[in-house]
């Protein structure tokens, strides 16, 4: 049987708050959908607002800009 090992959670990941999107690039369609709480099933698990998507268009730091390899979690 492997035995697990302790470590800081902070070792491990980075936890990061959401940004505060300015309301003037919202658009309705384009290349980058924004997430947010309503797209997280509360059992887990990533609910498409279908057809509803939020776009944004603004500049935004990079670190926003998810990549395939990482997670989001949502909490309330």
């Amino acid at each position: 049987m492997t035995e697990w090992e302790p470590f800081r959670l902070g070792d491990a990941l980075s936890v990061s708050h959401g940004f505060a999107f300015k309301g003037e690039f919202f658009c309705d369609k384009g290349d980058l959908v924004v997430l947010t709480p309503g797209n997280f099933l509360e059992q887990g698990g990533f609910k498409p607002k279908s057809g509803k998507e939020k776009y944004y268009e603004g500049p935004f730091p990079d670190r926003f800009l998810l990549a395939k390899s990482q997670v989001v979690v949502g909490h309330d």
